[in-house]
Order: structure tokens, then sequence, then C-alpha cells
């Protein structure tokens, strides 16, 4: 919605024995002084038992995020064992990103990415959910301070080939 504002949202978790019907939510946060603020609206969809949705009232415009996507790296490892060459290629993108909490409040942001086919988290990346659609990963930012995040993804391909104990004027 803005690239470098996060949306205010609540992860609702339905915990009961029936499913919540879809409609409207209306958010109110308590201030220090007792005073209640209004949050924003949202639309919630139909909730089942046992699912969870994330609830977006409105930009976060105290919080601000900073991506830096620089695209992926290849490397290439070529083997040949009796008689079988296989080159594996694997590939490595790696999305930096930089959070700036308020000064007076944390924040703990969740960062969605949008899956594509073959590409899976780096084994050394952890508290990596994975949905039908999108990777989520949360990022615990303190109170005025800075906090820097990665999320790694790889993609794998390998290709065999045979190769052959014909001489070379034999091939030709």
């Amino acid at each position: 919605v803005a690239a470098r504002r996060p949306l205010a949202a609540v992860r609702l978790r339905n915990d009961g024995d029936t499913g919540l019907p879809a409609g409207i939510v209306t958010a109110y946060d308590a201030a220090a002084d007792g005073s209640v603020n209004f949050v924003g609206d949202a639309q919630l969809p139909l909730l089942p038992k046992g699912s969870f949705k994330f609830v977006t009232f409105a930009l976060d415009a105290k919080t601000d995020i900073r991506r830096n996507d620089e695209g992926a790296t290849e490397s290439v490892l070529g083997k040949a064992v009796n008689g079988v060459l296989t080159v594996t290629t694997k590939s490595r993108r790696t999305i930096d990103y930089e959070v700036t909490a308020p000064p007076d409040e944390d924040r703990d942001i969740v960062v969605e990415e949008p899956r594509v086919d073959g590409w899976r988290p780096a084994p050394d990346m952890k508290g990596v959910e994975e949905t039908p659609a999108r990777y989520r990963f949360k990022i615990e930012a303190p109170k005025g301070k800075t906090t820097k995040a990665s999320l790694s993804l790889e993609h794998t391909n390998s290709q065999t080939g045979t190769l052959t104990p014909l001489a070379p004027e034999d091939i030709l």
C-alpha cells in the first residue's frame, strides 16, 4: 500500500466451536491517559473454526521500513562420477529490511513476500511461515531503534548427462 509504511494489523484466530461470519471490525486503542482512540475499520472475511487471518486497519505512520532486493546470485557446480556429469546451479536471493520503530513504542512487524515456484527459504532461515501464496516472518523492532533483518530464498536446478567412453575420432 505504501512502500515505506507497514499496515497496522491484528492476527485474529478463531478458537471457538463455530466459524465467525464476515463483517466489519472496528479497532480502538487505549492510550496511557485512559482515553480511547479510533484506529480504523476493516473487513473481516469468513473465519472458519480453527483458522486465523490478518486484519489490517490503517497505515502505521510512525514506523519506517526500507526494503532492498538486489536479485539472485548463482553458483554452479559440475561433478563427473562414473561417466555421469551432473551440473547443479544454486540461486540465492536475499531481501534486506531495515525497520525503524517509533521512539516510544516497540513494533512486531510481519513481513510477507510472494512465493515463487521452485524457491524455498534458505536452510539457515528460521521462523519462516509458508502459506499457499506467501512467505511470512517476524521482525521485532524495539522502540527508537533501527532493526536489520533478511529473508534468503534458494532455488536449485540440476542437469545430468552421460559421458561416453568413445574416442574422439569415433564421436566425429
